[in-house]
């Protein structure tokens, strides 16, 4: 399950520009959840051009024993506080497979619901990049351009499902 990540964008990638892609796992932890033992593995992605380093994305992956899926996690929703805009997306197979293809992660939780619930999981699970994209998408719209970050970091506190 994706986790989080930071990114760390300096701006000076262009279209059609050779780039180069290094990634490297940091570690690999072990640790006990309330649903049972996981796996925490941290992974660098460097983008260099002629420049050098333009884009560092850090990404937390947590890897969960088949006895422990979120599904059956037992958990607290988090006070969240109200929003000054909002908007509502419902993932459904279609964008789930969309969003599946354009990151190579052809894993079916995604996008086949029977199988997604055959492994335990109540519906689809939504891709944590996908959420993080979402929000990225309204803070554009609702900024009327770019914003002005170099820097992004998200983190999933649960599982998400369509």
């Amino acid at each position: 399950m994706f986790a989080g990540a930071r990114v760390d964008y300096s701006g000076d990638l262009r279209i059609g520009e050779p780039v180069r892609r290094v990634s490297t796992i940091a570690a690999v932890r072990p640790k006990e959840s309330r649903a049972g033992p996981v796996i925490f593995v941290p992974v660098a992605h460097r983008v260099s051009n002629e420049s050098g380093l333009q884009l560092l994305e850090e990404q937390d992956i947590a890897y969960l024993s088949s006895a422990a899926t979120p599904a059956s996690s037992p958990g607290t929703e988090a006070t969240v506080p109200v929003a000054d805009s909002s908007r509502e997306v419902c993932p459904d197979e279609r964008m789930l497979f969309r969003f599946s293809a354009l990151t190579f992660n052809s894993h079916r939780i995604h996008y086949d619901l029977p199988y997604a619930r055959s492994e335990g999981y109540p519906g689809l699970v939504v891709h944590g990049p996908l959420t993080a994209v979402l929000f990225w998408a309204h803070l554009i719209a609702r900024e009327s351009g770019r914003p002005q970050a170099s820097a992004f970091l998200f983190s999933q506190q649960r599982a998400r499902f369509s």
